[in-house]
């Protein structure tokens, strides 16, 4: 009967969207290829991401105008913890980036926006998920000050994510769904600023917790007796978090109400990108069209995301099991599927792909569309005139297939392990 209730629940409640990180131009086109109904992107000095943003004004504008053109959204993140140096500058940044027409801007820093208000710009604001909100009073006074939607900080679990939303069921709340965690959850980090003197809240994190240390522990009353804390042959990892993964909770996802659902990765690769949105947007239209068939699925997406390079899984805080959180053997793994070839496009009757791997005749291959996954056979390798050049090609080189399958631009493919 429970499960009977929820499910009509969930197919009363219109399907939230599914919003994806994008590095670049080029992982824009590829997050709404494969699924994404809106993708957030920054530029330099003043998004999180500084030392892997891909955007400059002139490409965020043709990302903005090709998002449109889909009848898609940009979300440009403005979220750093602003400095007076910061500040200054603020206003003609600002100025620029509202003649390009994004969705809306992602803020964290109350002094940032203030420049916005006294700006009197007039783009719909997304609270950070570094503002850390984790309560309904917090969720109300950001509404109240002006922003559209709260994007809640990673420690609520689903519970008090949906007791939000029906204290306040006209709120837009948005969640993470995947993607790597911060050691400190939400932000506001200091061990980058502490060992590399770079801000991890000014957006040039080091990411030191994904480093391998040696970790030793001096009992009191022996002073000077260290003994050394060990794991395995790849070190300690006692800072580093498993990866967010909420690909079996759609139920519980969908019941809370929220509005968007995030994926954390703007540094990460285009197949990493492309992969997770492709799985993502299977499993929601699944849940929203019927829970049943999504319950059957489920744990085969779930295989499909292990398939890729990960740190483990875990719920975070959205089960209410901080067990779940994090562990000392979450350095990455290797999945079972490397991205070895990407499909550049057809000239005639060939297919073009580009080597981003070794390949060889005798690997087992397949190809990854928006829509499918497909078996690959490759006999040998071609030239753009169809002439033999082998067996094997190597890192960026340019090759040429005969396949009548549907293989359209940005398909990847990939080699089983």
């Amino acid at each position: 009967m429970a499960r009977e209730l929820l499910e009509r629940y969930v197919m009363s409640t219109k399907k939230p969207e599914l919003l994806a990180p994008a590095g670049d131009l080029e992982k824009l086109k590829i997050a709404f290829m494969y699924g994404a109904d809106a993708v957030y992107a920054g530029v330099p000095d003043f998004g999180m991401r500084v030392r892997q943003i891909g955007f400059d004004l002139k490409s965020m504008e043709k990302g903005i105008k090709y998002a449109h053109d889909l009848g898609k959204k940009v979300y440009v993140t403005v979220n750093i913890f602003a400095h007076n140096a910061d500040i200054r500058k603020l206003p003609k940044f600002l100025g620029k980036l509202a003649r390009l027409n994004p969705d809306a801007l992602i803020v964290a820093d109350p002094g940032v926006f203030q420049v916005i208000k006294d700006l009197k710009i007039q783009i719909p604001l997304h609270l950070s998920t570094q503002a850390n909100v984790t309560n309904h009073k917090a969720v109300e006074f950001w509404h109240d000050q002006g922003f559209e939607r709260i994007i809640l900080a990673r420690e609520v679990d689903w519970r008090d994510i949906r007791l939000i939303h029906k204290k306040l069921p006209k709120s837009q709340l948005e969640i993470f769904v995947h993607g790597a965690i911060c050691m400190s959850y939400s932000g506001r980090c200091n061990i980058s600023n502490y060992l590399t003197n770079r801000d991890a809240n000014q957006g040039d994190c080091s990411h030191c917790c994904r480093w391998e240390y040696d970790v030793y522990l001096e009992e009191r009353q022996r002073p000077g007796n260290m003994m050394k804390v060990e794991q395995d042959e790849r070190g300690s990892y006692f800072f580093n978090s498993k990866d967010l993964c909420l690909i079996g909770q759609m139920d519980k996802v969908l019941n809370t109400g929220v509005v968007s659902l995030k994926i954390e990765g703007r540094n990460k690769s285009i197949f990493y990108l492309a992969t997770v949105v492709r799985v993502y947007r299977k499993a929601l239209d699944m849940a929203c069209d019927s829970m049943g068939l999504y319950n059957k699925q489920k744990n085969r997406l779930k295989r499909e995301l292990e398939s890729i390079n990960t740190r483990g899984y875990s719920k975070g805080f959205f089960g209410g099991n901080q067990k779940d959180l994090s562990s000392a053997k979450s350095y990455e793994k290797q999945g079972n599927r490397k991205f070895v070839g990407l499909v550049k496009g057809r000239a005639g009757d060939l297919v073009k792909i580009e080597a981003r791997n070794q390949i060889m005749t005798t690997d087992k291959l397949e190809v990854m569309t928006p829509d499918k996954i497909l078996k690959l056979k490759i006999s040998n390798f071609l030239d753009e005139k169809g002439k033999d050049i082998g067996k094997v090609v190597n890192t960026n080189k340019l090759f040429f297939i005969k396949s009548c399958l549907e293989l359209p631009e940005y398909s990847f493919v990939r080699k089983h392990l």
